[in-house]
């Protein structure tokens, strides 16, 4: 089985690796800081640096193959029900961007969903 990284060393390597991730945008939406909570850092990647992190592309085009018989299967036992969710969620916003209306020049999300979105790709392109 393959060990996903923890979201600290993927901070790492994205700091030490030279790459375009400059920015941190804080979000003060209320439902992801609430009083007494540590403020979240939330990484903004430039699309070409999050589409070297996630093929989403794999997601879009072996969905349908979640749906019955061997995939089904692996897809129930490898995922809880809130990770189907978010992957769920992610998928409609990937398939927007691969085939209604491009990719955003950048994009923001917490190291725990590209975590996700990763071994969602990964699981995708061994079905």
């Amino acid at each position: 089985m393959t060990r996903y990284k923890t979201q600290l060393e993927w901070m790492r390597e994205e700091l030490n690796d030279g790459s375009d991730m400059t920015e941190l945008d804080i979000h003060d939406d209320p439902d992801i800081v609430r009083d007494g909570d540590p403020v979240r850092l939330v990484p903004s990647f430039s699309f070409d640096k999050f589409r070297s992190l996630v093929q989403y592309e794999i997601i879009v085009e072996c969905w349908k193959h979640k749906e019955s018989g061997r995939g089904k299967r692996r897809w129930m036992a490898e995922f809880t029900d809130k990770e189907r969710a978010t992957i769920s969620r992610y998928y409609k916003i990937a398939y927007k961007w691969y085939l209604v209306d491009g990719p955003p020049k950048r994009v923001s999300m917490h190291m725990s969903t590209l975590q996700l979105l990763a071994k969602a790709v990964e699981f995708f392109a061994s079905i």
